[in-house]
């Protein structure tokens, strides 16, 4: 399966589990060359991603201005990014972000950007439920 028969069906994954309607604000965390946000721009959702590496982000850039898709790409390590209460869904695709980062510390910092950027009954949504419960576990 491509990439983007993949990316596809994820999305439409996610937006029938979550039961979005297409209206919500969407926060990616970790969103690499910006598949999936760049996806949802295309379905009509407002999405911000956001990622450490420059490349992804100039690369989802170039793909959201080639398609005149209305989204907004961020260069920044996500643990240290604030918001308040600002978004519906916060997509972590991620493999390697939660669970796997230096310490417990450093992972508790993506939740906490998690809890503040979600408003009141936003839903998170990770690609691995099992990072989450190795988390959990640990804990």
């Amino acid at each position: 399966m491509s990439w983007v028969e993949d990316t596809n069906r994820q999305v439409d994954f996610l937006i029938k589990q979550l039961q979005l309607k297409g209206t919500e604000k969407i926060l990616d965390l970790a969103c690499g060359f910006g598949r999936h946000s760049l996806e949802f721009a295309r379905r009509g959702y407002d999405v911000t991603g956001i990622d450490i590496t420059p490349a992804y982000i100039d690369y989802a850039n170039e793909q959201a201005k080639k398609e005149n898709l209305n989204v907004k790409f961020i260069c920044q390590d996500i643990r240290t990014i604030t918001f308040d209460k600002e978004y519906d869904v916060v997509l972590n695709m991620a493999d390697g972000t939660i669970g796997y980062l230096e310490d417990d510390e450093e992972n508790h910092k993506i939740f906490s950007v998690i809890a503040k950027a979600l408003k009141n009954g936003g839903k998170p949504s990770s690609d691995n439920d099992i990072q989450l419960m190795v988390y959990s576990i640990r804990e």
